[in-house]
């Protein structure tokens, strides 16, 4: 009898696996992974731990994002007005060093060490930055004299235990734009990112203490809900045109919560849920007119409820989306920690999971799947790792082209040169000559296609490599024929339309 369910358990697994098999990996989709700094949730786990260790850390995570084919980490470098990067704006954050302000032991800039590291393994790394927080809590925050609460005391206003910089102020958007140019101007950053901190949601009777910014400021007598959007919307407006100037293929992306709005609030537009908070009328930010606008160019909505939920249903709110961002991408963001955690209905297996996923690659308007957060990641729930890697991220993925950034592809590269042995095949070429709107190429994209088979470039199985090197060493040959070809990439992700090819065959 114990034969029996042992073989029957045995039969679903390879039949659950089987299954899996036949998944279709897209090659253009965007993978993030939210890696979050504040209270040292993700990265680093110790505040108090060596540069070297902290560093050893990172490549850690960073390589398990490579090995699952991940292409994209949002890495939260600012948290509270404070920094993860040399900076002479803000100081120190205390997550890095322990004390807020105070240099790193030996020196070291956190920021370059990431994005080199990212950059190696050809992962986007978009700098997270809360955009309004200073003190993230008055009773147990360490806040340096140099900190812009203490400079700047008539800038902030304390709701609860936090203290904010009040976006009513020109000033402060002002500054908020100049830590974003400093970020954009001095590292090779591929995107910035704001999550859902705009002002705080007024509940239990607590109320944002920005009276006096509002009769100072409100010069077109707007109430006060209107004109606290028009402070966010200002914000978002400038942030964008601050990156462009900036560089132009930097991105722009914010994660808002779920909701925009109810639709017993706006039938036109609003979305069919109901309950909990929205972005329009909770946090004022109007992420349905930044879209319209094309003042951001990425959406990752935080879907964090479950399919089929009463109130929130991810099927319902991840169709809202789509419908609702005028062209630009929607990447939808996933409660990965509600798996490692498993307490919540729906979330005690990885069918949610994968499920939302089946849901966001059903529509074709959706360009992307982020998962919160990194240690849920990394602890490996429900052995999800393996599913995804062995799965539904199989293969290599390249993020989806930003045509209203950058819609002119790289030439192809130049002057292939073989080289071939019993055991590899060396291929060299050239950089190609610089496209007409003057970009070089950024990466190239080798294939390897067996005989006889169609080439399908929208195939990602076919992908051997994605390098910046104009060189590749294929060490995996077999006693078949196969053809190479080679392709460039921008920094946007657009790919050459000509190629170059090699014919392989062990016979010659």
């Amino acid at each position: 009898m114990q034969k029996f369910f042992f073989s029957l358990f045995l039969f679903f697994i390879v039949s659950y696996h089987s299954a899996w098999s036949q998944v279709e990996v897209p090659k253009r989709e965007t993978r993030g992974l939210w890696v979050s700094t504040i209270h040292n949730l993700d990265w680093p786990s110790s505040r108090y731990a060596s540069p070297k260790e902290q560093q050893e850390e990172f490549v850690r995570l960073v390589n398990l994002a490579s090995s699952c084919h991940i292409n994209t980490l949002y890495i939260q470098v600012r948290n509270a007005s404070d920094a993860f990067y040399e900076s002479s704006i803000e100081p120190w954050s205390q997550w890095l060093t322990g004390k807020q302000g105070q240099v790193p032991k030996p020196f070291w800039d956190p920021l370059a060490f990431m994005l080199e590291e990212c950059h190696k393994r050809n992962i986007e790394l978009h700098a997270w930055i809360n955009p309004f927080r200073a003190v993230s809590h008055t009773d147990f925050s360490s806040v340096s004299k140099q900190h812009i609460s203490k400079k700047k005391k008539e800038w902030c206003f304390q709701y609860d235990k936090t203290i904010y910089l009040d976006p009513g102020i020109p000033e402060v958007r002002a500054y908020i734009c100049a830590v974003v140019k400093d970020i954009t101007d001095r590292y090779d950053i591929d995107g910035i990112h704001f999550d859902d901190y705009f002002y705080p949601s007024e509940t239990g009777g607590k109320f944002i203490d920005d009276n006096k910014s509002f009769f100072k400021y409100n010069e077109h007598g707007l109430n006060k809900e209107d004109w606290r959007r028009e402070n966010i919307n200002q914000l978002i407006d400038t942030v964008n045109q601050t990156i462009k100037e900036c560089k132009s293929y930097v991105k722009f992306g914010i994660s808002p919560i779920a909701v925009w709005r109810h639709d017993h609030r706006d039938p036109i537009y609003g979305s069919d849920t109901y309950g909990g908070q929205a972005a329009y009328d909770d946090l004022y930010a109007d992420v349905r007119l930044w879209l319209e606008k094309g003042w951001i160019d990425y959406v990752a909505p935080q879907l964090y409820h479950r399919i089929g939920h009463k109130l929130a249903d991810f099927s319902t709110l991840e169709k809202w989306w789509t419908a609702n961002a005028f062209g630009k991408h929607v990447y939808t963001g996933h409660a990965l920690y509600k798996l490692a955690k498993g307490e919540e209905q729906g979330w005690d297996s990885p069918k949610e999971l994968i499920d939302q996923i089946k849901i966001n690659r059903n529509n074709d308007k959706t360009t992307g799947i982020s998962l919160y957060r990194a240690l849920s990641y990394s602890i490996n729930p429900w052995n999800i790792q393996d599913s995804l890697r062995q799965t539904y991220f199989k293969y290599p993925s390249l993020p989806a082209p930003m045509p209203w950034l950058d819609s002119i592809p790289p030439n192809a590269p130049d002057a292939l040169r073989t080289t071939i042995e019993d055991t590899f095949v060396s291929l060299l070429w050239s950089a190609p000559h610089k496209a007409k709107d003057g970009d070089e190429a950024y990466q190239y994209i080798v294939y390897k296609f067996p005989a006889q088979t169609a080439i399908d470039f929208d195939d990602p199985k076919y992908i051997l490599t994605i390098t910046k090197q104009t060189g590749y060493l294929d060490r995996f040959i077999e006693n078949k024929n196969c053809f190479y070809v080679i392709r460039a990439l921008d920094r946007l992700h657009n790919e050459s339309l000509g190629f170059l090819g090699y014919h392989y065959n062990p016979k010659n």
